[in-house]
């Protein structure tokens, strides 16, 4: 099958999505040696969630993943890019509290699955299932160990 400028686009979006949130956790990363194995570990589990979303290329030419265009909108993702892009900005130039950060991650990782980003990908086997099913479970992950965190190192009031 032939893939379409749609259906490049969007997988390009959710690579860069995964690359540039991999970039902020790591700058977080060298911003709190104390966490660093904490927000390293996270970086390098983004680059693998874009290898995996790459695999859905093959899926798409096989016809073994389908694409709901109806679920797409390019102007979502480019906002969320955008996004991203800012928060990287300004991680690299204000130095943000860790609460501050895990605040970031939090925020992040809940708009992938709030918005359900790979979900305009619908697997047809069950080996591109398992591929969509590792990433939603990788993100979810991903939450619980950010909030995790977020609720350890949220500011004592009083």
């Amino acid at each position: 099958m032939t893939v379409t400028n749609d259906q490049m686009y969007a997988l390009s979006m959710l690579m860069e999505s995964e690359r540039r949130i991999g970039e902020l956790y790591s700058i977080f990363a060298g911003q709190f040696p104390e966490q660093s194995v904490f927000w390293t570990k996270l970086a390098t589990e983004e680059d693998a969630h874009a290898v995996w979303i790459r695999t859905l290329l093959a899926g798409l030419r096989d016809g073994t993943v389908e694409f709901d265009a109806q679920r797409f909108s390019p102007e979502a993702y480019q906002l969320f890019l955008d996004y991203l892009s800012r928060i990287i900005s300004q991680a690299t130039t204000y130095n943000a509290s860790l609460f501050q950060a895990l605040t970031v991650a939090k925020d992040i990782e809940s708009a992938l699955l709030e918005k359900n980003f790979s979900g305009i990908f619908l697997a047809q086997t069950p080996e591109a299932n398992k591929v969509l099913r590792r990433l939603h479970a990788a993100t979810e992950e991903h939450l619980r160990r950010v909030t995790e965190m977020h609720t350890r190192y949220t500011p004592k009031r009083g």
